[in-house]
């Protein structure tokens, strides 16, 4: 995906669970996002997208996130109300959310 650029702030995170984040934005990417990047760059074709990514474990012990997709002047965010125990339920639940707003036209 040469047309996407991601940025990472992950906060009191571990370097295996940095590994462990970033392997699993990469798998929703190629995954759960496909037709929402159809629609995109079929409505969008020449566009550059951006995605920031804030993952912070808090002093619970919890995942706290804020993803936020740039595209053709258009941003779809993800905000968890409340923090999640397990990293992998906060990307999966994130990338889902993104996923439903792209697609929800």
């Amino acid at each position: 995906m040469e047309n996407l650029k991601i940025s990472y702030k992950l906060e009191n995170i571990t370097e295996v669970m940095e590994n462990e984040a970033k392997e699993l934005v990469e798998k929703n990417l190629n995954g759960k996002m496909t037709s929402a990047f159809k629609k995109i760059w079929t409505n969008h074709p020449d566009t550059d997208m951006k995605l920031d990514i804030h993952i912070k474990k808090n002093e619970q012990t919890r995942y706290e996130g804020a993803f936020h997709l740039h595209y053709a002047g258009i941003t779809k965010s993800y905000h968890n109300d409340k923090p999640f125990k397990i990293l992998e339920d906060l990307v999966n639940h994130a990338f889902q959310n993104i996923k439903s707003q792209i697609l929800e036209k």
